[in-house]
């Protein structure tokens, strides 16, 4: 059957597609435990996983005690589930990973009907005669933690599952303003396809409301941004502190101002060469064109100097947080008093 993303498989298991072998590849532990609540789903009812399932470790097996497992007939019918993990561990050197390696490779060529063998392993050598094997009789399912660049295309898998489409650079406007953690992305497009319904499309603007939406009655991360932007220093200070109490990241707050101020210094380029605002709209945020407006209005305040003293202090702070956790909000406070065009008191 051969590789897939999560969704893919998860896609697959809606369908009825049960592998008799999975394995599931990677140190993003959530997914691979995502991956394996799906299919325990699917193969094996709620009442019966006390004796129809196992969940062993590679560690603590033997080649006997495997095979024992894979070839154990369910009770009161249906479908068994064995989930082995760590299995990356079977390649370790030893006599008895090695006859493990060989159990897996017979059972595999000849799987049992009745269960279904799931592995989870956080790399493997897939030149390896077992994994290759398995990858033939079943399928390999990616767990490994994606690159920034890919989390846009992942989401929008995510949104086509739960039957919504993002517009074009809505999904990647999603990860810059919520960060690159997999499990919050994912959380947020779970409740925007809820918000949007099913068929629904989901816009750049979209994803603004929905998350500002959920800080009603507090400082909104946006309105911070943009009191900072403004240089209305008291009411920046105010929402910084806010924004800490409420458990915001420090440096994700700190990318969020450097994203702005590099949005200001393009748009600022822009009216120099006397562009207009629809123009703007087009080049700096063709993904949420209606900041376009309010970008004009805080390059306006600034002078070049200005955003080039700006980025000079966000490369100062994000130094001082990653080298001194203890003190973060004063760095934090001191950053906003710099970019507002305050000393620090």
């Amino acid at each position: 059957m051969g590789g897939a993303s999560i969704v893919e498989f998860e896609r697959a298991l809606g369908k009825g597609q049960v592998p008799a072998v999975v394995l599931f590849v990677g140190e993003e532990a959530r997914l691979v435990d995502r991956g394996l609540a799906c299919l325990r789903e699917a193969v094996v009812p709620a009442a019966q996983r006390d004796f129809n399932e196992d969940r062993l470790r590679a560690d603590d097996l033997d080649a006997p005690r495997l095979e024992d497992s894979l070839r154990t007939l369910p009770v009161l019918g249906g479908r068994r589930l064995v989930i082995v993990r760590d299995a990356h561990r079977l390649e370790d050197r030893g006599a008895k990973y090695e006859a493990m390696q060989a159990a897996l490779v017979a059972y595999v060529e000849a799987p049992v009907e009745t269960t279904v063998l799931a592995l989870a392993a956080e790399k493997v050598d897939r030149r390896l005669r077992v994994w290759k094997a398995i990858e033939k009789a079943g399928v390999v399912v990616d767990c490994s933690p994606p690159d920034e660049a890919t989390l846009p295309a992942r989401l929008e898998a995510e949104a086509a599952a739960a039957g919504v489409r993002f517009e074009p650079g809505a999904a990647r406007f999603l990860v810059e303003l919520a960060g690159p953690d997999l499990g919050v992305l994912e959380g947020e497009v779970a409740k925007l396809a809820a918000f949007v319904g099913e068929g629904g499309r989901i816009s750049a603007e979209t994803v603004r409301e929905m998350l500002e939406s959920r800080r009603a009655g507090e400082t909104s991360v946006f309105e911070w941004v943009d009191a900072v932007a403004a240089r209305r220093a008291d009411d920046a200070l105010a929402g910084l502190g806010r924004l800490l109490d409420a458990g915001e990241e420090p440096l994700r707050l700190l990318g969020l101002l450097a994203r702005q101020v590099r949005l200001v210094l393009a748009t600022r380029s822009m009216l120099a060469r006397g562009a207009s605002t629809q123009e703007i709209a087009e080049r700096v945020v063709p993904r949420a064109r209606f900041l376009a407006r309010k970008l004009v209005d805080q390059a306006r305040l600034h002078r070049d100097r200005d955003l080039f003293e700006m980025h000079d202090a966000l490369v100062e702070a994000d130094l001082a947080l990653k080298s001194s956790p203890a003190s973060q909000r004063f760095v934090m406070e001191r950053l906003v008093l710099a970019l507002c065009g305050l000393e620090a008191r």
